[in-house]
């Protein structure tokens, strides 16, 4: 039975491309990050501290989430693009459907109910709030907002703009983050500094708050204007396939390999700065927690000076 391609189509009757749009979207942004920075920047160092869980499994946790994160990513992706879309469009609605349990579950994560149970319990709690975070809800979430450029508009300019729009937000979110929460969940105590779990927690549940609000004003404010039906089931390329282009297509393999190398050095720069060495050497070998505010903001503030030059080239060349 022959079949023909679908293709994209530009939705008629929407409103077109504006301010609002770009605004929208990195409110998304902002939303992922008041889960995702807060992790990457306190995880490590939570649950060594106050949690008292073994450096060696926090970080076998992270290792072997990562390859979990492989088939997750591949199986939300396929789900995405199987189901029919809804009225609001493909993308926006995993917003909706997702912006709860991906913050309960950061709170959850960063909450210490269990701090003076048993080890096993303390460790069964960190693998089953991260796994659900990160490698479930997290990844149920990101994939649509970073697809949803995609079908916002089918103009190279307008998606050039979304994406200096989104790396405004990530940034500003990563600010309000990683400088402002060093100075809420780290104490002195007895002239010794140390991170306050009840701190922590409330600082997790406010920024919870506002994950849900920023993602409910990108639900509002963008619009998908392209419509991309479910290929006819002929036309699917199957998961074996596509494994298989990935070997056989050069060009595919080398976008692949550039961006695993760069997103290496990205996580091990990141988890040096963040989450990983500076905060354990600035908590205990300075004895205070809180430049970590001033030494994210140094490392932070360039990229603010930067975003309105990236944005005028992007007008230019995009």
């Amino acid at each position: 039975m022959s079949t023909t391609a679908v293709t994209p189509t530009e939705t008629k009757g929407v409103r077109p491309f504006s301010w609002r749009d770009k605004i929208g979207y990195m409110f998304g942004d902002w939303g992922n990050d008041f889960t995702f920075i807060l992790q990457s920047t306190f995880f490590m160092i939570f649950y060594t501290n106050v949690m008292g869980i073994s450096a060696a499994h926090v970080g076998t946790l992270l290792f072997v989430a990562r390859i979990l994160d492989a088939f997750t990513d591949v199986g939300a992706g396929r789900l995405i693009d199987t189901l029919k879309p809804r009225r609001a469009g493909r993308f926006k609605p995993w917003l909706l459907r997702i912006c709860l349990p991906v913050t309960v579950m950061a709170f959850l994560m960063l909450a210490p109910f269990v701090e003076d149970d048993a080890y096993g319990t303390r460790l069964a709690w960190m693998i089953a709030t991260y796994i659900l975070w990160g490698s479930v809800f997290y990844t149920l979430i990101n994939i649509p907002y970073g697809s949803m450029a995609s079908v916002i508009s089918n103009d190279p300019g307008h998606r050039a703009s979304l994406s200096v729009f989104r790396l405004l937000g990530g940034t500003l979110a990563n600010l309000a983050i990683s400088v402002v929460l060093p100075l809420v969940v780290f104490v002195q105590i007895n002239g010794q500094s140390e991170m306050s779990g009840s701190r922590m927690m409330w600082a997790a549940l406010g920024c919870g708050v506002l994950a849900v609000v920023c993602y409910l004003l990108c639900f509002v404010n963008v619009e998908e204007r392209i419509a991309t039906p479910p290929k006819a089931k002929e036309k699917r390329q199957g998961l074996g396939e596509a494994l298989g282009s990935m070997v056989t297509n050069r060009g595919l393999t080398g976008l692949i390999a550039t961006a695993l190398f760069m997103l290496i050095a990205f996580m091990m720069l990141g988890g040096m700065m963040l989450g990983g060495m500076m905060p354990y050497m600035l908590n205990e070998s300075f004895n205070n927690g809180q430049l970590l505010s001033l030494v994210n903001f140094v490392g932070l503030a360039p990229t603010l000076l930067i975003a309105p030059f990236a944005s005028a080239l992007a007008k230019r060349f995009g």
